[in-house]
């Protein structure tokens, strides 16, 4: 299968997995795992801010990108993560049984953490779901547990870690929702008032009672920047609680590769490179170098660029994740397409890759097309 963002879905292409949709405590498919894509189906994807999907094509059938996380438990996940934000909205606390809940989801998803060998993350496993909130809670909950392992945190310590990020935006249910989902750039006023979630947050879960300080003081802290330009209190270096720190780094690097109602997602290559770039300012530079060790700049499945001017698709990771193992397609006109390994084919050691991108000049995506004949909207044939 390959990776192709939303712009590049063409009718007659077939789906390689599936992409859900959340309502009240169930998830329902978006597409289904070989759907034909119609221009109705491209333009409902587009309509919940899908920013692509997986396709199957005749050569790359057997590249099968990993999941870090059981779909069953992501689905659990998310669906536990909406019951609680709506409880908040109607009861303005959580529950012992919610809460319950969280502590039960937090364990699970550290232990399947802890049983994946080659802690290698990339975004797009994570990103199959229509909405945003749960599966950003998802998404920072997987990025902090990896981290907190790699910093070796024992697993009740992990599982903590995953309870703050669950809950990390909680607060916002307490903000009017027309500034969350603002498509331009937020008021001084309307600003003020995002920055207020944290400690909304905190105030709704000491309403139930059934949190830990280490839990409250992370989801506080988690906008809270390195040099103490953050918030709610401006803190800096140590002075932030370690799982504020994670959470920040988990938290922007899940945002960045996020669709937003004001803006675009960046692919993940450009996200780490923003990581990096602010290590030191907003971000602890011990934070970001576990981070970075386990989050992939160019995911399987995705397509790739390469100085030498070939397209390409990633198959495979290696230790240097700069320098994965591809399929190089259009070669030359008699080797269509070849595979080489970047880290350790002496042939490519001065050949790079220049983009995680999608240049439609050096690739005819519509030869992903099953039948391009077909008007799949209508059933008929174009003549």
């Amino acid at each position: 299968m390959i990776y192709l963002p939303i712009e590049l879905l063409k009718p007659g292409m077939v789906v390689a997995r599936a992409v859900e949709s959340y309502s009240d405590s169930f998830s329902l498919p978006l597409l289904n795992k070989g759907q034909i894509l119609t221009d109705s189906i491209i333009r409902r994807l587009v309509s919940r801010n899908i920013h692509g999907c997986f396709i199957d094509t005749d050569f790359t059938k057997d590249i099968e990108p990993g999941c870090i996380i059981a779909p069953a438990l992501k689905k659990k996940t998310i669906s536990g993560v909406k019951k609680v934000f709506d409880e908040v909205l109607v009861e303005k606390k959580v529950s012992k049984e919610s809460m319950r809940l969280v502590l039960e989801i937090s364990e699970e998803l550290v232990l399947q953490i802890l049983e994946n060998e080659e802690l290698l993350i990339d975004f797009i496993d994570l990103q199959n779901y229509d909405n945003y909130t749960y599966r950003h809670s998802l998404s920072v909950a997987v990025f902090s547990i990896a981290i907190g392992h790699k910093l070796q945190y024992s697993t009740s310590l992990l599982m903590q870690l995953a309870t703050s990020a669950l809950l990390h935006d909680l607060g916002k249910t307490d903000v009017p929702i027309e500034i969350i989902n603002k498509p331009g750039r937020l008021t001084e006023e309307e600003y003020e008032i995002i920055k207020q979630h944290p400690q909304m947050a905190v105030n709704r879960l000491k309403e139930g009672g059934h949190v830990s300080d280490l839990v409250l003081n992370s989801i506080l802290n988690h906008h809270e920047r390195y040099n103490g330009t953050g918030y709610p209190k401006g803190l800096s270096e140590i002075d932030i609680p370690v799982y504020g720190r994670i959470l920040a780094v988990a938290d922007v690097y899940d945002a960045l590769t996020s669709f937003r109602p004001y803006r675009r997602p960046w692919y993940p290559d450009a996200a780490i490179d923003y990581i990096r770039n602010y290590k030191g300012i907003y971000f602890d530079p011990a934070i970001v170098d576990v981070f970075t060790n386990i989050v992939v700049p160019y995911p399987v499945g995705t397509m790739v660029e390469l100085s030498n001017g070939c397209p390409a698709i990633v198959i495979r990771n290696n230790v240097d994740k700069m320098r994965p193992v591809l399929r190089m397609f259009n070669v030359d006109d008699d080797t269509p397409f070849r595979e080489v390994d970047l880290m350790n084919d002496a042939e490519f050691e001065n050949i790079r890759i220049t983009s995680l991108g999608y240049n439609s000049n050096i690739v005819d995506y519509n030869s992903f097309i099953v039948q391009p004949e077909m008007d799949y909207d209508t059933g008929t044939i174009n003549s």
